[in-house]
């Protein structure tokens, strides 16, 4: 995703923003590399819309790459330039430019050739991506003999968060609390805010999971607190989760009652080298997703067509996850709704998969120009939950520790989680 300074918001999977300060141009040659290496980068010729931009952004990691020209640009708006995570100079003729260093700016060099800059940043990109990677991954060979007290991983955080967030109240105060929460996350967008004003005045718990299909503010501010095990975020919105998890479940049981069959569902994706790396690193394994995965029902046919060419004009690999469930067999383990009155848009069909669901990623192989991910639908994450759940009272127990609840073992478990 290229941008310009004028363009809208929008939803970062990264939590990386590429800033490139250069008042006299903008390379091509600069622009297609770091595109190949992050989804945002965004250009400023001068350095009061290079600052409005910077202090607009309140989550993301923040790569700055500016011309070497700019440094006492850069040097005279100091309160600000600090605030970025890492900075990258380019300088074309290397007889020009000297060392430079300043205490309070985590400059990382200065570079002469684009080839060593991308290298830098695609380093330091690949270590910030490891961190909020969409997918969680658990081993699971042999845990039903290890004890699992003394483990701690994102793929038992999102399990046990499922578990806790269902057991808090869901009084007038967690709801005020929850539109406080979307108002401060959306400060200054004044099209959110509208759409804020019309879910504090229309929602109603059975709509939870129509407010989550066809509401991006809901679904960026959700999906990114789970991938940066934002807690307290979380926990902030807990009225409206917990209304999400209560309604798949009541859509699930009369999915059932209706006589469902095994089905698979099928989608595309375009993968980075660390990404599509990732996954084969990870093959046989448990997985569970950072999210509530939503798959539109219309991929299942256009993911056989030949694979979409990329708007970015970046170098990724295609994938097709096919994703196996077989649901007369997990029952109640496969938490999910299917029902086209969810959308705005007529005829278009969705699933909507649960936050625990847990997946085995099979294999991976290569089909003609595409790679197959082959997912199947399993119930260890449940299973898995229940077993850490019982070695840690049993755990508790041989401390002599008297234990009150479950939900508090897990919420503590959680907060210790995050701080990982």
């Amino acid at each position: 995703m290229l941008m310009n300074s004028e363009e809208e918001e929008y939803e970062n999977e990264q939590n990386i923003t590429v800033i490139c300060f250069f008042p006299n141009n903008e390379m091509e040659d600069l622009k297609q590399g770091l595109c190949q290496i992050n989804d945002s980068v965004v250009f400023h010729r001068d350095v009061e819309s290079c600052i409005t931009f910077i202090e607009s952004i309140k989550k993301e990691n923040i790569f700055l790459i500016i011309s070497y020209s700019c440094i006492p640009q850069i040097l005279s708006h100091i309160d600000i330039f600090r605030q970025v995570d890492f900075i990258w100079i380019y300088c074309s003729e290397q007889e020009k430019y000297k060392y430079f260093f300043h205490e309070d700016l985590n400059i990382i060099g200065i570079y002469d050739k684009f080839h060593l800059l991308f290298s830098s940043i695609e380093e330091q990109s690949i270590s910030i991506t490891k961190q909020f990677s969409k997918w969680t991954f658990y081993d699971e060979e042999d845990y039903l003999k290890r004890d699992l007290s003394k483990q701690s991983n994102d793929f038992l955080w999102i399990q046990l968060f499922h578990n806790v967030i269902s057991h808090f109240p869901r009084n007038e105060q967690a709801k005020n609390q929850m539109f406080e929460t979307c108002r401060l996350c959306c400060q200054g967008n004044n099209t959110e805010l509208q759409l804020i004003d019309e879910f504090q005045r229309d929602y109603q718990s059975n709509d939870a999971i129509h407010w989550y299909l066809n509401n991006s503010f809901l679904q960026k501010m959700i999906n990114k607190a789970l991938q940066t095990k934002n807690i307290d975020q979380l926990y902030r919105l807990r009225y409206f989760l917990g209304d999400l998890i209560e309604n798949l479940a009541r859509e699930h049981r009369q999915i059932v009652e209706s006589g469902i069959e095994d089905f698979i569902v099928y989608q595309l994706d375009k993968l980075t080298k660390y990404e599509f790396n990732y996954l084969k690193e990870n093959q046989g394994k448990l997985m569970s997703i950072k999210r509530f995965l939503s798959i539109n029902h219309d991929s299942l046919s256009s993911s056989l067509r030949s694979p979409r060419k990329s708007t970015q004009g970046v170098d990724r690999i295609d994938v097709r996850f096919e994703i196996h469930c077989h649901a007369k067999e997990l029952g109640d383990n496969l938490i999910f709704a299917d029902r086209i009155q969810f959308n705005k848009e007529p005829y278009q069909k969705q699933i909507l998969f649960d936050l625990n669901t847990t997946f085995k990623l099979e294999n991976i192989q290569q089909d003609k120009q595409i790679w197959i991910v082959r997912i199947t639908a399993v119930n260890d994450g449940r299973i898995l939950t229940q077993k850490y759940i019982d070695d840690t009272h049993r755990q508790i127990e041989s401390l002599s520790i008297p234990v009150s609840d479950h939900s508090n073992i897990t919420l503590s478990s959680l907060r210790g989680g995050a701080q990982r």
